[in-house]
């Protein structure tokens, strides 16, 4: 059987890993800003930027995924939007031309994707919302959605620049099963603004969510000793993610196979470990065809050790 490779990374970090600097992506953007007012109406004071009671909105691309979430994702195929809606102006101060407001907590970002061909193409459009903004960002399925919340701003009007930070904790979309429950919350939207030029957008946004710490292998635990997480989602619809623990360098097999005891895929991976290594399967046969719903048994080796661990996939 012709040896199928697999996304296998080797996540060589020390743990625990607390540092920023440090800290794990998920997913990078840019867009456009606006302001509206109740249910996405007019704003009802125009010639005050984020008055009080005001709603602050942003549309966009996904430009990047992090690693985790970029196995799933495949930009030659789809388009990846956001839209961040629900922000009303709570609090607001302004002094020596900078702003600072907060806003109410219960946002909402959501992640999007869209066919590239016959999908609708992201389309920005002047004065939103508009005809296009925010329906052809939103159209698409959701992939990942959160609740925002602690979130403010900060606007210097004599450079023209600001920044936007809330905090994510995360509850549906068709990847949301791939970031474990213990870790869906406590992400950072970490926006920078510049005032931009489109008619009736207020400024150019770019920035990402990640996480402060280093998300390794929360499946399992530091350990000194071979350990092999069980498969997450499970059942699997599209693919599976197995966490591993390796003692040492390891030549790491992995081999997955049917009911009946026929292999059905295989992996060869050397020089992986020590330390943490992820495992991420698409749930394809060697011709890259969808393996039939069912159980299945994936085998991870590393030579001298072995771990065998059920799996379902329904589509």
């Amino acid at each position: 059987m012709r040896l199928l490779r697999l996304q296998l990374v080797a996540l060589m970090v020390a743990i625990p890993a607390t540092s920023s600097a440090q800290g794990e992506v998920l997913f990078s953007l840019t867009g456009l800003d606006y302001e509206t007012g109740l249910n996405g109406g007019a704003d009802p004071t125009p010639a005050v930027y984020l008055q009080t009671g005001d709603f602050y909105e942003a549309i966009g691309l996904v430009s990047t995924f992090g690693d985790r979430l970029a196995v799933w994702t495949d930009p030659s195929v789809n388009q990846y939007s956001f839209f961040l809606s629900g922000l009303q102006v709570t609090t607001r101060t302004f002094f020596a031309g900078v702003l600072s407001c907060t806003f109410d907590n219960d946002a909402r970002i959501r992640l999007y994707s869209d066919p590239v061909a016959g999908g609708t193409p992201a389309d920005y459009g002047v004065n939103p919302r508009n005809a296009t903004v925010p329906s052809s960002f939103t159209d698409g399925l959701v992939i990942l959605g959160g609740r925002v919340d602690a979130s403010s701003l900060i606007f210097n009007q004599n450079s023209n620049q600001g920044s936007f930070e809330g905090t994510v904790t995360w509850d549906e979309g068709t990847l949301l099963d791939f970031i474990q429950p213990a870790w869906r919350s406590g992400w950072t939207l970490a926006l920078g603004l510049d005032a931009g030029t489109t008619p009736g957008y207020d400024n150019e946004i770019q920035g990402d969510c990640g996480s402060s710490t280093t998300a390794v292998t929360p499946n399992i635990s530091p350990r000194q000793d071979f350990s092999v997480s069980n498969p997450h989602p499970q059942p699997a619809l599209s693919g599976a993610r197995f966490d591993l623990w390796l003692p040492e360098q390891s030549d790491v097999r992995f081999r997955v196979f049917d009911a009946s005891g026929r292999m059905v895929s295989q992996v060869c991976e050397g020089g992986l470990g020590p330390g943490a290594a992820v495992i991420s399967w698409q749930a394809m046969d060697p011709e890259g065809r969808r393996l039939r719903p069912g159980v299945y048994y994936a085998e991870v080796e590393t030579g001298r050790q072995r771990a065998t661990r059920r799996l379902v996939i329904c589509h």
